[in-house]
């Protein structure tokens, strides 16, 4: 039977005849939208599922983490801040090694034009 014949066949029907026809396909259609949605809800739930797990163990190592680097942030910023203050101190160390003039002796009489 084709499409032709069938179409054909419809419109020869009465308008009752064709509503039922129309909500019948439309509810068989339906169903087997609905079927397939539970079964790709189901695979999408384990998967979300395993998902959290995952997560919940990754944030879980991510807070241990946190957890060390608390402890060790003041002995951190402690070597930090020491390192910091060891190069600034040699900076000034060298820094007036190399502005502090040679010593000279400061004969004013010398550069005075004589009269």
């Amino acid at each position: 039977m084709n499409w032709e014949n069938f179409l054909a066949k419809l419109r020869q029907k009465p308008a009752e005849q064709k509503t039922a026809i129309l909500w019948t396909a439309v509810i068989a259609c339906m169903a087997v939208i609905f079927v397939f949605w539970l079964v790709s809800l189901d695979s999408s739930l384990k998967e979300n599922l395993s998902k959290k797990e995952n997560q919940t163990a990754d944030i879980s190592a991510a807070a241990s983490e946190i957890d060390k680097l608390k402890k060790d942030l003041p002995t951190l910023w402690q070597s930090l801040t020491a390192g910091i203050s060891e190069i600034f101190s040699d900076q000034e160390i060298k820094y007036k090694a190399e502005s502090s003039p040679a010593p000279v002796e400061n004969n004013f009489q010398e550069l005075l034009p004589v009269e």
